[in-house]
């Protein structure tokens, strides 16, 4: 059957799903992380769905953004925990999207960043600009903290599906190729034996050189998958049965099909994919 998608943004999104031939409808909604979501929002929204059967039979919860402290992420995944149960016994399905992961704008002043790790860097475009708020892959200590945010949510929630969000991918705003920090350029040099000494100088040849070009992809290809695949294998620890997914909205369909692979190598039961 042939379906449209409609997506309305914060603070609920609904993504309804319109069979053009048959006349059926159906909305899934996405809950974003709210202090306001209490439980007598949950128990309107549920009397809502029950008043129209049918109609509803998925939330997508999301988990904070930011960076807080793994403690602050625990506590509440455990608050949606309580929710989570009301949804499952009116007959709703409940999965889960993770928030943030490298990054979608600046830092903003109303989230928290207290557990940002200590190694956690922005990431640099081949122009040489330093993107605040995007940040790069490659660090372990910000691979280890989203390891341990996806396995607490996954182990707390039991969600049914969860999704990393749109922010993997090669271009940030400005439309440059990432990353180019001194980490990955030194980690690049070394992989190619070849000797940049700036951002700028490595962004020139990528342009003017297609043997450089095809080696700078290869390498962020390979630094966003080690991020997906290492993320997507908590999830599954945390919930053997949990389908991992990713959200790609299309931006690059070769990455993508690094990312997907990643996921199926880190054992998650199943796929899931939207745009």
């Amino acid at each position: 059957n042939f379906k449209k998608y409609l997506v309305l943004f914060p603070p609920l999104c609904y993504y309804n799903n319109i069979d053009l031939y048959g006349g059926y409808f159906m909305i899934v909604q996405r809950l974003w992380p709210d202090d306001k979501y209490d439980g007598a929002v949950y128990d309107d929204f549920i009397e809502r769905i029950a008043k129209h059967k049918g109609c509803c039979d998925e939330v997508w919860m999301c988990t904070l953004s930011g960076m807080p402290a793994l403690s602050t992420h625990k506590a509440f995944a455990e608050k949606l925990s309580g929710y989570a149960e009301k949804l499952r016994a009116a007959g709703i399905a409940v999965s889960l999207q993770v928030g943030r992961t490298i990054g979608h704008w600046a830092n903003e002043n109303f989230s928290d960043y207290s557990g940002q790790p200590e190694d956690a860097n922005f990431t640099v475009n081949l122009s040489g600009k330093t993107e605040e708020g995007f940040y790069c892959a490659r660090s372990e200590g910000f691979r280890n903290y989203f390891e341990q945010v996806c396995r607490i949510y996954c182990e707390t929630l039991h969600p049914q599906s969860i999704y990393f969000d749109d922010d993997l991918r090669l271009r940030a705003w400005d439309g440059n190729m990432r990353c180019a920090c001194p980490n990955c350029l030194k980690a690049f040099n070394e992989r190619y034996k070849t000797k940049y000494a700036s951002a700028e100088e490595l962004g020139k040849a990528v342009k003017e050189d297609g043997e450089t070009r095809k080696n700078f992809l290869a390498f962020s290809y390979g630094n966003l998958a080690e991020f997906t695949e290492r993320i997507s294998r908590a999830c599954a620890a945390g919930y053997p049965d949990v389908i991992v997914g990713l959200q790609h909205g299309g931006y690059s369909g070769e990455l993508n099909r690094h990312l997907f692979a990643a996921i199926k190598r880190s054992g998650a039961k199943a796929i899931g994919s939207r745009s």
